[in-house]
């Protein structure tokens, strides 16, 4: 919680007057939606697209600097996996979901999980359309946490005592 008070921006705010939690201005700063043609790069429709309060570009950014290529948006390591995450055309599912990496507009890596879905339109054409999702932050309590679990699986493995944690003042 004190992580989402420190993301706060005055033209975002996470928490009311109250200090009560607005789930709907977390989501509109956390999440993007994307549609873009189903071609080798991946090309970015217009009108279906809002990279802003993801990545933090602008439509003009993403036009003359990645071409409206949402490929160029992925961290070179993560476009092969992203290309063969997406739904294809002869699957059974025409829904996938993963974690990818991408490069923000303030030069951070960031973590989205990608959820999106295959349409075709009238004359056969192929789109992929969904909503890039900020989990920069669970990612980075994830790895956290598995660091702490292995750092404690270490101390237990070197050690022929029994660990245990005692409250003396509730004797628990």
């Amino acid at each position: 919680m004190d992580d989402l008070r420190t993301m706060q921006s005055a033209d975002t705010p996470f928490f009311k007057e109250d200090g009560a939690f607005c789930s709907a201005a977390i989501f509109a700063s956390m999440a993007s939606t994307f549609c873009c043609r189903e071609d080798s790069l991946l090309t970015l429709e217009p009108s279906g697209t809002s990279l802003t309060s993801v990545l933090g570009y602008s439509a003009d950014e993403v036009t003359y600097t990645f071409h409206n290529h949402l490929v160029e948006l992925i961290l070179p390591e993560d476009r092969p996996m992203f290309l063969e995450k997406l739904p294809q055309a002869n699957a059974s599912s025409t829904e996938s979901e993963f974690a990818c990496r991408f490069s923000h507009k303030d030069g951070r890596q960031i973590w989205a999980l990608v959820k999106c879905r295959r349409i075709t339109d009238s004359q056969g054409n192929g789109y992929f359309c969904g909503i890039l999702t900020d989990i920069s932050y669970s990612k980075a309590a994830q790895d956290d946490l598995k660091n702490h679990l292995e750092q404690l699986n270490i101390v237990l493995s070197q050690t022929e005592n029994i660990i245990f944690e005692w409250n003396l003042e509730t004797d628990t």
